[in-house]
């Protein structure tokens, strides 16, 4: 049995190294991760890692993942986003175990609520229990279809979502105040990021972005990604957008297993930021954006692709895959720095040359980073303002996507 000494000293410890590290940059925050003890959100879960800065997995299903308690730095990073106030009133996408709307609630205080729903009716009778444990009384739980929003207790100063999408639906429109702020872990075409929009009149103006990684959202309007298992047993997939026309499976795999065409970067540049900043490029530009996964296997002869991060396991690069072929930026055979195009496919030469054009304007617009992304959401049947924009098409809404202008790092 922990005493209370246990916890507070190490929920401190955790409110202080989010403060350290930026993910909390003013008192209201920092005070809610001060107060809400975490443990009583996730009552099975040993304190070391409660207070630790990690996501910890509640509900599984088919052996996945499909609800948890966030990593802290990413909750802290959205509150501070949300610029919550006290009596504002918000709507939470995405319950999970509550903890999050228990932060909120003590951020907005007794004259504010926060209204947080969730699908399934055992994580919203978790939330429920969890949120009474801690004494916290301005919450209200429902189970509830997000895409729908809660039209009982709008309008909302804040809608936020805990879940991925792709997509912002009418009911979010029409349930966020005039100059209310709706947050959400916005997919671009694979990669995403938690944008922070301001309503103004019939448009949302982004005015943060921050990178992140979510579960996506489920249900009818789920985002239609792929992730492509190639070759049987071989650890290769590709991740891409579904589209009308696209190859399958066995049609890719031997691709694969053929020696590429081999183009030289039009550009000088690095792995770090292909990977940073290339990929994202990408899937803002073009829903041919792709992502090849290869488990490390070299019995397969496959090339070397860029390595990842975490380790030297497996590896990640991002492409384009068109219909009768696929590119993506990989290393040389035999070398680890001289960075390719890898072309495979009958119809590699195009797709290769595609990929080679989209390096060369990612390069002279100054290989821009997430945070000088910026975004203006439409409801979908709005006509297009005049101006360069990229465009992402969603059933319900239209992204017009812009880098800021910078100078080029290379």
């Amino acid at each position: 049995m922990s005493t209370t000494d246990d916890w507070t000293s190490q929920q401190r410890v955790l409110a202080e190294q989010l403060q350290a590290n930026g993910m909390v940059q003013t008192t209201a925050v920092f005070e809610a991760f001060c107060t809400i003890p975490r443990h009583l959100f996730l009552p099975d879960t040993p304190l070391d890692l409660v207070y630790s800065d990690r996501v910890i997995a509640t509900k599984f299903a088919a052996g996945e993942s499909i609800s948890s308690s966030s990593q802290p730095a990413i909750m802290a990073i959205m509150l501070e986003q949300l610029e919550l106030q006290p009596g504002h009133r918000v709507l939470e996408i995405g319950a999970g175990t509550g903890f999050n709307a228990a932060l909120m609630a003590h951020i907005v205080g007794a004259g504010g609520h926060v209204t947080t729903i969730d699908l399934d009716d055992d994580i919203v009778a978790a939330a429920q229990t969890h949120l009474a444990a801690a004494g916290v009384t301005n919450v209200t739980v429902c189970c509830h279809d997000g895409s729908e929003g809660y039209a009982a207790n709008a309008p909302y100063d804040r809608i936020v979502l805990t879940v991925g999408s792709w997509d912002i639906f009418p009911a979010w429109w029409a349930q966020l105040r005039e100059n209310g702020r709706l947050l959400l872990p916005l997919s671009l075409n694979g990669p995403q990021a938690a944008v922070a929009f301001d309503k103004k009149g019939a448009q949302l103006h982004s005015v943060s972005v921050a990178g992140c990684g979510f579960m996506r959202q489920r249900g009818p309007h789920a985002e239609p990604l792929q992730q492509l298992a190639l070759g049987s047993d071989s650890g290769v997939s590709l991740h891409h957008m579904v589209r009308p026309g696209l190859p399958d499976a066995d049609t890719i795999w031997p691709w694969l297993l053929q020696i590429p065409l081999k183009l030289p970067l039009p550009v000088t540049t690095t792995a770090s930021a292909l990977w940073r900043s290339f990929r994202l490029w990408l899937a803002v530009a073009t829903e041919q954006s792709c992502l090849l996964e290869v488990h490390d296997r070299p019995d397969l002869g496959l090339p070397a692709l860029l390595q990842s991060d975490s380790g030297k396991t497996w590896q990640l690069a991002a492409g384009l895959l068109a219909a009768d072929g696929l590119a993506v930026v990989g290393r040389a055979a035999g070398t680890s720095d001289d960075l390719v195009i890898l072309a495979f496919g009958p119809g590699q030469t195009a797709v290769s040359h595609q990929l080679y054009t989209q390096l060369i304007r990612w390069h002279a617009a100054g290989t821009p980073d997430l945070n000088q992304l910026r975004l203006i959401a439409l409801p979908a049947a709005t006509p297009l303002p005049d101006g360069e924009f990229m465009v992402l098409k969603r059933p319900f809404s239209t992204f017009l996507c812009h880098w800021e202008t910078v100078t080029s790092k290379q």
